[in-house]
């Protein structure tokens, strides 16, 4: 497998994720590396602990002071996913007891169902599905147990309905202990990317036993769907969601897979599916739902655009000053992973109307033409100010 880029240390990272690594085509991608590059691209795409993982099925490998260097990152990762597991077993008897379901996604779950060890896949938060109707009960919640939002985040009366028509979740955070939790109430921002509602997601539920509370999520295959969704809206900018695609592929039963294409027709992104199945091959080699898709379904635009993201180093993660050409990209792949004038719409909103301008106008949907009209004038300053590269 020989992934189509010219980064030697990012052909290397790939082989060393995939979630069934080659001992020939490790030892050929680790000749004349440059190992000290690898591990911040490996930081980059926060796969530092699966790097590990591998490193040690391959001793020799890598210098002694990298494979030591990796396994202090993973470690670290390790205390991390421990310390979300706690937090599970803090917040969901809180949210049962208040009459709140809840849906754990990806984080840990993906890790214990997924990976050999919770230290293997990196996360930052803790993603919690809620139902629409349930958000003012969980805010309650969350504030009990000393979670705070941003001010921008906050739940004023004005522009609600505005707040959860572009932005599908509230990021808490707990100067305690540095947890961080993400509350959804859809599983993505563009409501017409992925029309999955709440409640038609725990009815596809499963209950995980394997952590000290029962612990509602996704059952297997809709996961899958789930991650390739996210994975896509954000153009795969971290390879850690291209790792997680290719272990769910590979663990997952065969005859689930072949629903994978049922699900990507009936939410309209068939050819995001097929596109991003694509991508997982070119970079880590054939593997399980190869020949879902037909190859007329991949869209070769969209394709290098994606590849693009996962290049840049840093990838163009958020509108940053001065990053217009990235602006443009990152605008031009979102209008390509669906097809239809409504999805669109809602990805130009989403593009032009920041969480900032939400909060400051406060402005009803019904006003939302306002935004248009007033956010590109909010944030043209900052847009053409010198790119701070140290972000």
């Amino acid at each position: 497998m020989t992934a189509p880029i010219d980064d030697p240390e990012l052909r290397l990272l790939c082989a060393l994720i995939t979630a069934a690594p080659d001992g020939p085509t490790l030892r050929a991608a680790a000749r004349g590396a440059d190992w000290a590059r690898l591990q911040s691209v490996s930081a980059r795409h926060r796969v530092d602990g699966l790097v590990h993982a591998t490193l040690t099925r391959w001793p020799g490998l890598a210098p002694d002071a990298v494979a030591q260097s990796f396994a202090a990152r993973a470690q670290r990762q390790t205390m991390r996913a421990l310390h979300q597991v706690k937090l599970l077993t803090e917040l969901l008897p809180l949210f049962d007891a208040a009459g709140i379901e809840v849906m754990v996604l990806k984080g840990p779950v993906l890790a214990r169902r997924f990976y050999d060890s919770l230290g293997q896949r990196q996360t930052f938060d803790l993603d919690l599905l809620i139902r629409p109707e349930d958000v003012d009960a969980a805010h309650a919640q969350m504030q009990g147990a000393r979670f705070e939002l941003p001010d921008e985040d906050d739940l004023p009366e004005n522009g609600r309905d505005m707040r959860l028509h572009l932005k599908a979740d509230f990021q808490y955070t707990r100067v305690a202990d540095g947890a961080v939790v993400d509350l959804q109430v859809r599983p993505s921002g563009n409501a017409r990317l992925l029309s999955w509602r709440a409640d038609q997601m725990f009815a596809v539920s499963d209950q995980d036993q394997s952590f000290p509370v029962p612990v509602t999520t996704l059952r297997d295959v809709e996961h899958l769907f789930y991650v390739i969704v996210h994975g896509a809206k954000h153009g795969w900018f971290r390879l850690k969601w291209l790792m997680d695609m290719d272990h769910m592929l590979r663990r997952c039963a065969l005859q689930d897979l072949d629903r994978l294409p049922e699900l990507a027709r009936l939410s309209g992104t068939t050819r995001m599916l097929a596109t991003s199945l694509r991508l997982r091959r070119m970079l880590m080699g054939p593997g399980p739902g190869d020949d879902l898709m037909h190859e007329r379904e991949v869209d070769p635009v969209l394709l290098r655009l994606m590849l693009r993201c996962i290049i840049d180093d840093p990838a163009p993660v958020v509108a940053r000053p001065g990053d217009l050409p990235g602006v443009l990209m990152r605008f031009r792949m979102g209008m390509r992973l669906r097809p239809g004038l409504g999805y669109k719409l809602q990805a130009f909103e989403q593009r032009v109307v920041q969480r900032s301008d939400i909060a400051a106008l406060g402005l009803s949907l019904r006003w939302r033409w306002v935004y248009w009209m007033m956010a590109p004038f909010r944030r043209m300053r900052g847009l053409f100010r010198p790119r701070d590269r140290s972000v």
